[in-house]
Protein backbone atom coordinates (compact mmCIF):
# COMPACT_ATOMS: atom_id res chain seq x y z
CA UNK A 1 0.00 0.00 0.00
CA UNK A 2 1.61 3.75 -1.04
CA UNK A 3 0.38 6.42 0.79
CA UNK A 4 0.51 10.21 -0.33
CA UNK A 5 1.05 12.92 1.16
CA UNK A 6 -1.29 16.29 0.74
CA UNK A 7 1.29 18.05 -1.98
CA UNK A 8 1.99 14.51 -3.37
CA UNK A 9 5.82 14.60 -3.70
CA UNK A 10 6.13 12.14 -1.01
CA UNK A 11 4.96 8.90 -0.64
CA UNK A 12 5.21 6.52 2.33
CA UNK A 13 5.09 2.68 1.67
CA UNK A 14 3.73 -0.18 4.06
CA UNK A 15 4.04 -3.48 2.94
CA UNK A 16 1.82 -6.43 3.47
CA UNK A 17 3.92 -9.41 5.21
CA UNK A 18 2.16 -12.44 6.32
CA UNK A 19 3.46 -15.67 7.88
CA UNK A 20 2.00 -19.64 8.85
CA UNK A 21 2.66 -21.01 12.13
CA UNK A 22 1.26 -24.83 12.96
CA UNK A 23 -0.58 -25.51 16.29
CA UNK A 24 -0.49 -28.14 18.30
CA UNK A 25 -0.30 -30.00 21.70
CA UNK A 26 -3.51 -30.99 24.35
CA UNK A 27 -3.72 -28.22 26.72
CA UNK A 28 -6.13 -28.16 29.80
CA UNK A 29 -8.49 -25.45 30.25
CA UNK A 30 -6.24 -22.53 31.41
CA UNK A 31 -2.92 -24.04 29.26
CA UNK A 32 -1.43 -22.92 26.72
CA UNK A 33 -1.17 -24.72 22.45
CA UNK A 34 2.40 -25.61 21.08
CA UNK A 35 3.43 -22.99 18.94
CA UNK A 36 5.52 -24.12 15.68
CA UNK A 37 8.37 -21.61 14.00
CA UNK A 38 6.82 -19.89 10.92
CA UNK A 39 5.69 -22.96 8.43
CA UNK A 40 6.08 -20.05 5.43
CA UNK A 41 6.98 -16.19 5.66
CA UNK A 42 7.65 -13.05 3.63
CA UNK A 43 8.71 -11.01 6.77
CA UNK A 44 11.31 -8.83 6.32
CA UNK A 45 14.63 -10.17 7.32
CA UNK A 46 14.96 -10.39 10.70
CA UNK A 47 11.90 -9.99 12.05
CA UNK A 48 10.47 -13.80 11.75
CA UNK A 49 8.64 -14.24 15.23
CA UNK A 50 11.23 -16.11 17.75
CA UNK A 51 10.53 -19.39 19.80
CA UNK A 52 9.02 -22.04 18.12
CA UNK A 53 8.61 -25.09 19.67
CA UNK A 54 7.28 -23.27 22.77
CA UNK A 55 3.72 -21.81 24.04
CA UNK A 56 5.35 -18.44 23.44
CA UNK A 57 6.56 -16.44 20.27
CA UNK A 58 8.25 -13.40 20.19
CA UNK A 59 7.38 -10.70 17.35
CA UNK A 60 8.65 -7.46 16.62
CA UNK A 61 7.10 -4.29 16.52
CA UNK A 62 4.88 -3.76 13.74
CA UNK A 63 1.14 -3.76 13.53
CA UNK A 64 -0.64 -7.26 13.37
CA UNK A 65 -3.45 -9.23 12.73
CA UNK A 66 -3.86 -12.80 14.12
CA UNK A 67 -6.44 -15.30 13.03
CA UNK A 68 -6.46 -18.65 14.31
CA UNK A 69 -8.30 -21.77 13.65
CA UNK A 70 -7.75 -25.41 15.03
CA UNK A 71 -8.28 -28.95 12.91
CA UNK A 72 -9.68 -31.65 15.50
CA UNK A 73 -10.52 -35.40 15.34
CA UNK A 74 -12.98 -36.37 18.24
CA UNK A 75 -13.67 -39.23 20.23
CA UNK A 76 -16.82 -37.69 20.67
CA UNK A 77 -19.26 -34.91 19.15
CA UNK A 78 -18.95 -32.64 22.32
CA UNK A 79 -15.36 -32.70 22.69
CA UNK A 80 -14.82 -29.40 22.13
CA UNK A 81 -12.24 -26.71 22.61
CA UNK A 82 -12.31 -22.85 23.14
CA UNK A 83 -9.46 -20.65 22.29
CA UNK A 84 -7.99 -16.93 22.46
CA UNK A 85 -5.15 -14.71 21.93
CA UNK A 86 -2.39 -13.57 24.43
CA UNK A 87 -0.12 -11.04 24.17
CA UNK A 88 2.15 -10.06 26.80
CA UNK A 89 0.04 -11.76 29.04
CA UNK A 90 -3.46 -10.23 28.50
CA UNK A 91 -6.13 -11.80 26.34
CA UNK A 92 -6.90 -9.52 22.93
CA UNK A 93 -9.64 -10.07 20.40
CA UNK A 94 -12.23 -12.20 20.15
CA UNK A 95 -11.81 -15.97 21.15
CA UNK A 96 -12.16 -18.98 18.98
CA UNK A 97 -14.48 -22.42 19.25
CA UNK A 98 -14.43 -25.53 18.11
CA UNK A 99 -18.02 -27.23 16.41
CA UNK A 100 -20.24 -26.97 19.09
CA UNK A 101 -18.37 -25.46 22.24
CA UNK A 102 -21.29 -24.88 24.74
CA UNK A 103 -23.63 -25.03 21.78
CA UNK A 104 -22.14 -22.63 19.90
CA UNK A 105 -21.22 -22.26 16.17
CA UNK A 106 -18.03 -22.82 15.15
CA UNK A 107 -15.57 -19.80 14.54
CA UNK A 108 -11.98 -19.10 15.02
CA UNK A 109 -10.18 -16.64 17.42
CA UNK A 110 -8.93 -13.45 15.53
CA UNK A 111 -6.81 -10.60 17.26
CA UNK A 112 -5.51 -7.24 15.85
CA UNK A 113 -2.31 -6.09 17.87
CA UNK A 114 -0.36 -3.46 17.50
CA UNK A 115 3.38 -2.40 19.68
CA UNK A 116 6.32 -0.29 19.29
CA UNK A 117 8.64 -2.55 21.12
CA UNK A 118 9.17 -6.83 20.89
CA UNK A 119 5.90 -8.63 22.43
CA UNK A 120 4.83 -12.45 23.05
CA UNK A 121 2.22 -13.96 22.00
CA UNK A 122 0.45 -17.41 23.06
CA UNK A 123 -2.97 -19.10 22.33
CA UNK A 124 -4.67 -20.18 24.81
CA UNK A 125 -6.91 -23.06 26.05
CA UNK A 126 -9.61 -20.84 27.78
CA UNK A 127 -11.76 -23.91 27.73
CA UNK A 128 -12.63 -27.53 27.03
CA UNK A 129 -15.97 -28.67 26.88
CA UNK A 130 -16.23 -32.22 27.87
CA UNK A 131 -13.13 -33.84 26.85
CA UNK A 132 -10.19 -32.33 24.89
CA UNK A 133 -10.16 -33.74 21.11
CA UNK A 134 -6.92 -33.89 19.20
CA UNK A 135 -5.87 -31.50 17.21
CA UNK A 136 -4.32 -32.42 13.63
CA UNK A 137 -1.54 -31.06 11.42
CA UNK A 138 -4.15 -28.07 9.63
CA UNK A 139 -4.48 -26.29 12.80
CA UNK A 140 -2.75 -23.12 11.91
CA UNK A 141 -2.23 -19.28 13.08
CA UNK A 142 -2.42 -16.79 10.31
CA UNK A 143 -0.56 -13.55 10.79
CA UNK A 144 -0.77 -10.28 8.43
CA UNK A 145 2.14 -7.66 9.72
CA UNK A 146 2.46 -4.24 8.17
CA UNK A 147 5.27 -2.06 9.57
Amino acid sequence: MTYFTPDFFTSFEKRLQIAEITISGSPAADGYYTLSSVVTSNFDAGTNPTGGGTDTLTFSQGSYMFRATLDVTRSATNHNYKFQFEANNSLIGIHGQTALYTSVKADLAEAPFSSTSPFTLKLKCTGVDNSAPTLTNKSKIFVWRVN
